[in-house]
């Protein structure tokens, strides 16, 4: 037996707040609604000034001064279509395994975990031996795929997933699998 579209949510939606997605929040809501959604997660990604500067990921988020601006057009969303859709408040968090930038995302998420219903933890960025951290789903990695080796660098990344897990502070794994998106465009 099938599901059907009202059995189906989607806890991974970003909007053009991210850099690399397009649309507003309330279109997305919009759409879920028109399509019979019966829950949908708002998850734009958490701002990543934490991350290591030579990754340059912060390009990929918001920035930090806007996060509580989306927190609050989230809020909104939630109260003004509370009679057709759950919404959930969330956001997709960068988990990088160096206890300095833990403490620094750790404390910066703790201003807000009253306010978000989920946190989706990601891999975005790895570091292997000495080399300077990189995102694995940049169009930069085949020059990382010929360096190391896939098997290096998937490795690395289900490690660091692994160890990410192990913190207990996400509720949802986001896309356990990003390397292959780009390694998969080029093979």
């Amino acid at each position: 037996m099938c599901a059907s579209i009202q059995d189906l949510w989607d806890y991974h939606i970003h909007s053009k707040r991210c850099g690399h997605a397009v649309g507003k929040l309330q279109e997305y809501v919009q759409q879920a609604i028109k399509i019979g959604l019966q829950e949908i997660g708002l998850s734009d990604h958490f701002p990543m000034f934490f991350l290591p500067k030579e990754a340059n990921a912060e390009q990929f988020a918001m920035p930090r001064d806007q996060f509580a601006e989306y927190l609050e057009e989230c809020r909104i969303l939630q109260s003004k279509y509370s009679d057709k859709i759950q919404i959930k408040i969330a956001s997709e968090v960068d988990y990088y395994p160096d206890p300095h930038v833990l403490s620094q995302l750790y404390s910066e998420l703790k201003k807000y975990e009253s306010k978000l219903d989920y946190l989706i933890g990601s891999i975005h960025i790895i570091k292997i031996d000495d080399e300077i951290p990189f995102p694995v789903d940049s169009p930069d990695i085949m020059e990382k795929f010929q360096k190391f080796g896939e098997e290096t660098i998937f490795s690395e990344y289900y490690k660091n997933l692994i160890k990410m897990v192990k913190t207990g502070v996400f509720q949802i794994v986001g896309h356990c699998d990003l390397p292959k998106k780009i390694r998969n465009i080029f093979w």
